[in-house]
């Protein structure tokens, strides 16, 4: 189990959602969260749940559940995407130039090779 409390989660549904979840269902998203690693055999033993629960839940909010990690891991806004994006932008350019100045030699090395 992960070192993270289970309030330390940030996962937020819209409130049909949350209102449509069971609390074993959260239970099964939120150790989802907590622990990528863990697959559906590893949930349903920690959560008590059968697998083919586990397995129907998780592919029916998988889509939720995926979008708020990507908003959590960007810092919880837009602007964290925009903050990376220069950064992002310099290392693609530099992985060509790297690529670009390699190729005259990877040429000549086929020619006499």
């Amino acid at each position: 189990m992960s070192d993270h409390n289970r309030e330390d989660v940030a996962i937020s549904w819209s409130e049909e959602s949350k209102e449509e979840l069971s609390d074993l269902q959260q239970e099964i998203l939120v150790t989802s969260r907590l622990n990528p690693e863990m697959n559906a055999t590893d949930i349903a033993s920690e959560t008590g749940a059968s697998e083919s629960w586990v397995r129907k839940t998780l592919n029916e909010y998988e889509d939720d559940l995926e979008m708020e990690k990507e908003t959590s891991s960007s810092g919880g806004s837009a602007l964290g995407s925009l903050i990376m994006l220069p950064f992002k932008l310099i290392a693609v350019t530099f992985k060509f130039a790297l690529w670009l100045v390699a190729l005259p030699f990877k040429i000549l090395a086929k020619i006499l090779g």
